[in-house]
């Protein structure tokens, strides 16, 4: 009894420590001050620079072209989304099932979006594809889309990678095939609701990437 009273006010003692509550206090001040100021800045008069108005706003929502770029962004995000992810759910899945050894590789080519700029993977992609059709080279949902596959890779690959070795391919698949099921069967109605979360984990980050991309 008495080893059990001292167990039951050491879990009453617990609280936050002071130097954790400051750092915590630091980071919320690092991200929200700089939100905050950006949305007063917003509300100030273009005329007088007094706050506030919602003249910005205003014009914004009642701007044609606004809505013309933010339903094509949107469009653009969907398509990559969807090429993503029925390029490295399968590569995952395989990798994960067949060839682990190449997991290491596959992490190292993800990296190399984040250390390559972005202007250079577009001279890069403008002298690769210069000889392809022009439904493909001169529109948006051709040669854009190509670029941003890319730069979501690290994304949607490290997001699945996790979802993956969260779960256990192995034995999921050997169930799944001891039972009939064929190979997209398998992938589509055993591993996918497995990794759904990490799939949708990827695919809000290749949405911010797409929304958030001016270079290319």
């Amino acid at each position: 009894p008495a080893a059990l009273r001292e167990v039951g006010a050491r879990r009453t003692r617990r609280f936050i420590a002071p130097s954790a509550a400051v750092w915590l206090l630091l980071g919320a001040a690092y991200f929200l001050i700089p939100l905050l100021a950006t949305f007063l800045f917003s509300l100030r008069s273009l005329q007088t620079g007094k706050c506030c108005t919602d003249a910005s706003y205003t014009w914004v929502l009642h701007n044609g072209e606004f809505w013309q770029t933010l339903r094509l962004s949107l469009e653009l995000a969907l398509e990559t989304i969807g090429i993503a992810l029925l390029l490295y759910v399968p590569t995952v899945y395989w990798v994960h099932l067949k060839v682990p050894r190449l997991r290491p590789v596959l992490a190292f080519l993800a990296l190399i979006p984040f250390v390559v700029p972005p202007i250079v993977l577009v001279v890069g992609l403008l002298n690769l594809y210069r000889g392809a059709p022009s439904w493909f080279y001169g529109t948006p949902w051709g040669f854009l889309v190509a670029a941003y596959v890319i730069l979501a890779f690290p994304y949607m690959f490290f997001s699945l990678d996790s979802g993956f070795r969260a779960i256990d391919v192995h034995t999921l698949t050997e169930a799944s095939q001891s039972l009939g099921a064929s190979w997209p069967r398998t992938l589509f109605t055993v591993i996918l609701p497995n990794i759904r979360a990490a799939a949708l984990a990827g695919s809000f980050l290749a949405l911010a990437i797409v929304l958030g991309e001016f270079t290319i």
